[in-house]
């Protein structure tokens, strides 16, 4: 919140991790004010985020023949 502030930002991400189960892990969203987002904002960007891709071991990137460079695979063969 303090960093939105002295920074000058229009909003900030704040990562959070918790020694309890994962599911309580997530990120907040503070506005150009340092304060939390409103509910609305929240929920607006959360049904934007798409549902995490599931990884295949088939991929590439797992075979050592890939490397990923701004979010593209390309093949280092």
């Amino acid at each position: 919140s303090l960093a939105v502030i002295q920074r000058g930002a229009g909003a900030g991400i704040m990562i959070t991790a918790s020694h309890n189960p994962a599911r309580w892990n997530g990120f907040k969203l503070k506005e150009h004010y340092g304060g939390s987002a409103p509910p609305d904002v929240t929920s607006a960007i959360e049904g934007s985020i798409d549902a995490p891709a599931q990884p295949s071991l088939d991929d590439p990137i797992y075979q050592g023949g890939a490397t990923l460079l701004a979010g593209q695979a390309l093949t280092t063969d």
